[in-house]
């Protein structure tokens, strides 16, 4: 041959170890917006009624939605 290589694929990771990681990422990120939502909710008891009227919230909207399971949306 004069000269010419063959191309090789970078040594990666296997299909199943690849589709594990993105798997892995998916739940990661809905863990991620679990914990934002039971932080948010759990905020609105810690607010006075004032900030709550400022957002247009009632003290009884704010303790239903506190209440409120994090995986529902």
């Amino acid at each position: 041959m004069s000269g010419l290589t063959i191309a090789h694929r970078p040594a990666g990771f296997s299909r199943p170890v690849r589709v594990a990681a993105v798997a892995f990422e998916k739940v990661a990120a809905v863990l991620r917006v679990w914990r934002r939502r039971q932080r948010e909710r759990a905020s609105f008891l810690a607010l006075s009624d004032v900030e709550l009227q400022d957002l247009g919230i009632s003290r009884a909207q704010a303790n239903f939605d506190s209440n409120r399971p994090f995986w529902r949306g």
